[in-house]
């Protein structure tokens, strides 16, 4: 027998909302938090711990289509005090409030220039949870780069061209950076099931393995450096390390990833994997039914998981080249003239102007994916009402890879089958405090986990946006004359709708 949680006033659980907030400000957020977190994220759900599918709300999760779009850099900013949400609306906004420039820089504070960004946009995809036993499968197209340790010497001239003249005909120096990009598209395929159910405990595991289909990618290595910049355009690297590779094969335009060597130049596996604790709310309650819709759904107290999300690889082979020299000498001049046509005729250049010229070290690289290590710890404050706290720490797994960023989110949230909404709070990389909001109507989720930029409390120095559509179908419920079998009967009677 189910008995449902007695429901509070509206004014005490706004104070107890209210209260973890205060308890919080120390942390704030990133990374797609409303979609991933909560009872009903379905196969969203998936992207954090496979394990979530094994005894999910819903007993039918369709996405139809979601995307995060994130970026963080460390060195580029729009002042807060120039920049305000309202601007997003006019028709021409100004941006160049400072000095004429549409950015400014922190090259005072002398710190090395560090940039991530992420484009994750899952597809089409599905979960359908049977008893103990979730099953799901995954369309997701992703863009992935890292840019780490630029010095901020050169990320000046980076941002400013060769023309800052404070710095030139000065002898500068570099350790070295690393740039690293990719673009895939993945195909998973996630089997949950729960493998243990004693008293009110409950255990589930589950993981995805997923084929790997890389569209393009480039990485550069720099080491060991001494520079002079001349003049406005004029550039002479009296001596550097240098190891770089791309695919696809040399572009037509003038960007920086280009599809001119075919659309996939690579493949490759990756997995994820995780387990999931829960204590249930009135214990382990799976009665067999005859139509899935009337499968029951028991709440938890509290519920306690941990993963490893993204373990895997691409081999990009198709058009692809690796390339290295040591000790080379670089002088170019007519750099304000010259005009970027993709990466691969940009590495041809650069090795006209090089001694000695760099040379090719394979035809294909292996390219890591930003595999992490996650913790999530989710606890049911009373009915309706959650808080959930997740560390995602990135793992050194391959010596080409892709950096998943560390972070830290708590996120209260209110939750029901209509109206959810979240208030992550979250210490990116551990040190840069982030706070979101997102609200889900329905299968129709919106959020960002960066409302201090967009309302001019920081700095612009990135942003967070991400959008879900889905159709969610919960257990307990079935859908009036969908069949004869069904006959509109509503079984939360004995399902309890927590």
């Amino acid at each position: 027998m189910y008995i449902c949680a007695l429901k509070t006033s509206t004014m005490r659980s706004l104070l107890t909302l209210f209260s973890i907030i205060l308890v919080s400000l120390s942390l704030q957020a990133q990374q797609f938090t409303g979609l991933t977190q909560g009872t009903r994220s379905g196969i969203n759900g998936a992207r954090i711990n496979p394990a979530n599918i094994a005894d999910s709300r819903s007993w039918l999760d369709i996405n139809l289509f979601s995307v995060d779009l994130f970026e963080e850099n460390n060195f580029m900013y729009i002042p807060s005090e120039n920049y305000y949400i309202g601007k997003l609306f006019q028709k021409k906004p100004n941006w160049r409030d400072y000095e004429g420039q549409p950015f400014m820089d922190y090259y005072e504070k002398g710190r090395k220039w560090d940039a991530f960004t992420q484009v994750y946009s899952q597809l089409p995809s599905a979960m359908l949870n049977i008893g103990n036993h979730g099953f799901g499968i995954q369309l997701n197209m992703r863009q992935h780069a890292n840019l780490n340790g630029v010095d901020n010497h050169i990320s000046k001239f980076m941002v400013n061209g060769l023309s800052f003249s404070p710095l030139q005909d000065t002898l500068l120096t570099s350790k070295g950076f690393d740039f690293r990009q990719a673009s895939w598209l993945e195909a998973g395929l996630s089997y949950a099931f729960v493998f243990r159910q004693h008293l009110k405990n409950h255990w589930s595991a589950g993981f995805t393995v997923k084929k790997v289909f890389g569209m393009n990618s480039f990485f550069m290595n720099t080491a060991n450096t001494e520079y002079i910049v001349y003049d406005d355009s004029t550039l002479h690297v009296t001596n550097t390390d240098l190891e770089y590779g791309y695919s696809p094969s040399p572009g037509v335009g003038n960007e920086i990833v280009d599809f001119s060597g075919g659309l996939f130049n690579g493949s490759g596996w990756a997995f994820d994997v995780g387990v999931v604790f829960q204590k249930k709310l009135e214990g382990n309650g799976f009665k067999r039914t005859s139509v899935l819709c009337a499968q029951t759904y028991d709440n938890y107290i509290f519920k306690l998981g941990l993963s490893v999300i993204d373990v895997g690889w691409i081999t990009f082979n198709q058009g692809a080249s690796q390339r290295s020299v040591k000790n080379a000498e670089i002088y170019w001049s007519n750099l304000n003239s010259y005009k970027f046509n993709g990466m691969g005729q940009f590495t041809q250049d650069l090795a006209l102007h090089s001694s000695p010229a760099s040379e090719e070290t394979d035809k294909e690289f292996k390219m890591f994916l930003p595999a992490a290590a996650s913790l999530q710890f989710d606890w049911r404050i009373q009915q309706g009402w959650y808080a959930n706290l997740t560390v995602v720490h990135g793992l050194p797994i391959g010596e080409l890879r892709l950096n998943a960023p560390a972070y830290i989110a708590l996120s209260p949230r209110y939750e029901s089958r209509i109206l959810e909404v979240n208030l992550p709070m979250i210490l990116y990389d551990l040190s840069k405090p982030r706070i979101g909001f997102s609200v889900r109507v329905f299968g129709i989720t919106i959020g960002t986990d960066y409302l201090n930029t967009l309302f001019g409390f920081h700095d612009f120095t990135g942003f967070d946006i991400y959008l879900g559509f889905k159709i969610k179908l919960e257990k307990g419920f079935c859908v009036k004359e969908l069949s004869h079998f069904l006959r509109g009967r509503n079984y939360y009677g004995i399902s309890c709708p927590d």
